[in-house]
C-alpha cells in the first residue's frame, strides 16, 4: 500500500525594486530557479509557481505558492522538505510562510516563518 504525502503553503517575499519590468521578470526568473529541484515522490515532486503580485501599493513582491502529493515519501524524509525551503529562501525578504505537510496516517508538519527570518517546523499528531 502507498505512502503518501500532502503539501500546500504559500511564501510572501517582500522586495523594494524600482518599477521596472524587465527587472521584475529577472527578478522572478530567479527566484523561480532557487525553487527548483524540489522534493519528489515516487510520482514526482512538490510543484510551485512564483508570481509577482507587488504595486505601488504594496511592500510584497510576490508569492510562491506551492502544492504536490508526494507517492511513497515517508515521515523519516520531511526534513528535505525544510531543507529545500531553507536554501531557496536564503537571502531573500520572507515577509510570512506557512506549508503544512500532511503525512497520510502519521503526523502533520508546518513550516512557518520566525521573528528572525529563520524557517521553523513544528510537529503534530502521531
Amino acid at each position: 500500500m502507498s505512502k503518501w504525502t500532502h503539501v500546500a503553503g504559500c511564501i510572501r517575499i517582500d522586495e523594494l525594486p524600482p518599477d521596472n519590468p524587465k527587472l521584475h521578470l529577472l527578478i522572478q526568473e530567479k527566484i523561480a530557479a532557487r525553487f527548483a529541484s524540489p522534493p519528489r515522490g515516487s510520482e514526482g515532486p512538490i510543484r510551485y509557481h512564483v508570481i509577482r503580485t507587488g504595486n505601488d501599493y504594496s511592500a510584497a513582491w510576490g508569492l510562491v505558492y506551492m502544492y504536490g502529493d508526494l507517492r511513497d515519501f515517508e515521515d523519516s524524509e520531511v526534513h528535505r522538505i525544510l531543507i529545500w525551503l531553507q536554501n531557496a529562501c536564503q537571502d531573500l525578504w520572507i515577509r510570512s510562510c506557512c506549508v503544512k505537510i500532511d503525512v497520510k496516517n502519521g503526523p502533520t508538519y508546518l513550516i512557518t516563518d520566525s521573528k528572525d527570518d529563520k524557517l521553523t517546523i513544528s510537529r503534530s499528531g502521531s
